[in-house]
């Protein structure tokens, strides 16, 4: 029909009785991530992130604004017109395990803190290379999808390029995903990740930001994930970095959008933040 349909558990029932044996995945939510992160310079040489992620899930307000701008920009909008707007719809279902949400799981909910250590590999006048190592604990909820319940670790490097009032950054990196509790037959797959980013600096305050980025699905190789989870999922930003005066702090706003294909990742997100630098002088 041309009637747009909600997710119950009785049509997921009908859906699996359908496929047999056939894991389903069915995400459909708009996602708020706040993020405090406080960054230490323990030294010339090592600095210290910590990063505490605050989660909520909610039906929203921009699926038409996201349908309206994916049918006039030709992008494929994922089958998101045949289900109801600004709801709260998930099912995940995966070795005979099922979790299924029809409204908000958590509102503002502390999800899994990062701890990172970075650490300089070179550094000149025309650019910069570092190494990072961090670990993502444990300490969000997995029932309301506060976390994974399990221990990430991983490592990436990253460099800068500088000529002018141009900048070139890049980074690689490796991630061992620690085990779901929501699923513990599952065993996901460690992550690859790739990205590229322009910077062009229009002032001594304002700067032009666009990047494109690549990761590894945690389904990668798993007889389990087929599909379209299994693919690599590929993101765009393109935004702007405001600079206070001697540095002090900065603002950046940007636009993120998932390109190649909706099904295996965030369609589409808004990026804002705010940095506050804080020098050993004043403390």
């Amino acid at each position: 029909t041309d009637e747009r349909v909600r997710l119950t558990p009785d049509s997921v029932d009908t859906a699996q009785s359908m496929e047999p044996g056939e894991d389903l995945f069915f995400v459909d939510t708009e996602q708020d991530r706040t993020a405090l992160i406080y960054r230490w310079g323990t030294s010339r040489r090592i600095e210290i992130d910590l990063e505490i992620p605050f989660l909520s899930y909610r039906g929203g307000m921009f699926d038409p604004a996201i349908e309206w701008y994916h049918r006039n920009l030709g992008l494929e909008n994922g089958g998101r017109d045949l289900y109801e707007r600004d709801i709260v719809q998930m099912v995940l279902s995966l070795e005979n395990d099922e979790y299924f949400a029809d409204h908000a799981p958590s509102t503002f909910e502390v999800g899994d803190v990062t701890l990172t250590g970075r650490f300089p590999l070179a550094e000149s006048p025309r650019g910069a290379a570092a190494l990072s190592l961090g670990v993502k604990l444990p300490t969000g909820d997995p029932e309301s999808l506060g976390g994974s319940g399990g221990l990430d670790a991983g490592l990436e490097v990253e460099g800068t390029l500088r000529w002018g009032r141009q900048r070139l950054h890049g980074c690689a990196g490796w991630v061992h995903a620690g085990s779901w509790s929501l699923f513990p037959k599952f065993r996901p797959a460690d992550l690859w990740n790739f990205g590229a980013a322009y910077e062009f600096a229009y002032s001594r305050r304002l700067s032009w930001i666009g990047q494109l980025q690549t990761q590894t699905s945690v389904f990668r190789g798993n007889s389990d994930g087929g599909g379209a989870l299994a693919d690599y999922s590929s993101e765009i930003l393109v935004g702007a970095k405001w600079q206070g005066s001697a540095g002090r702090w900065s603002f950046q706003i940007a636009l993120l959008e998932n390109i190649f294909d909706q099904n295996n990742g965030v369609d589409v997100g808004v990026l804002a933040g705010f940095a506050v630098r804080f020098d050993r002088s004043s403390r």
